[in-house]
């Protein structure tokens, strides 16, 4: 469904014209699971406030991971004087999970699938931790500088990946080590097979 987006150009045009020509950041943020340190999830919303003090070429795109009072409870004591500039946009219906990594030029979160995806897309992404350093997540082992620890390591990688310190080539190589098997030409060999099939037992 990513490469799908990303080969949405009506889709895009649509992401473009609600979110402008700047630097788009997705933040896909601590949800309320438990095993979240309050610490970190407060390192995180203050690395990301911070972030958006400092720059005015972003727009940050927050697709929380709850829609409920955790998330509010969460961000709005941290992030207050960050949303009054404007540049913070909670996004809920208008486009999906799939398109906002499609679109975004880079992708933060926790560690989840949304970074696996997100690295099989041949996105730019980010991990950060919030349950202490775990060196057994493959992200880690690949590439540690694609992983933060603590808000100053987000806040500083955030900026290095914006300033393409790490380009598509490093995502792609990334991908491979991964091991994640599918890329948008594998998608588009599969879809041209299974029209093929069909026309052939059409014509039988």
């Amino acid at each position: 469904l990513i490469y799908q987006s990303i080969n949405d150009e009506k889709r895009r045009t649509e992401f473009k014209r609600k979110y402008g020509s700047k630097k788009t950041v997705l933040v896909n943020p601590p949800g309320s699971n438990l095993v979240n340190l309050p610490s970190k999830v407060d390192e995180f919303y203050n690395a990301i406030a911070r972030l958006v003090l400092s720059r005015n070429d972003l727009a940050v795109i927050i697709r929380p991971r709850g829609f409920g009072s955790s998330f509010n409870a969460a961000y709005s004591k941290v992030m207050s004087s960050a949303f009054e500039t404007g540049q913070i946009f909670i996004e809920l219906e208008e486009f999906d999970m799939h398109e906002l990594i499609a679109y975004s030029d880079l992708v933060v979160s926790i560690y989840s699938s949304v970074i696996q995806e997100a690295i099989d897309a041949g996105k730019t992404a980010l991990a950060f931790c919030t349950k202490g350093l775990d060196e057994l997540y493959p992200l880690y082992e690949l590439a540690p500088d694609l992983v933060a620890d603590n808000g100053k390591q987000l806040f500083d990688r955030i900026n290095d990946c914006l300033d393409n310190h790490v380009t598509l080539d490093n995502m792609v190589s990334l991908r491979k080590e991964l091991g994640c098997g599918c890329d948008g030409k594998v998608v588009q060999r599969i879809r041209e097979g299974l029209v093929s099939l069909a026309e052939d037992n059409c014509h039988n």
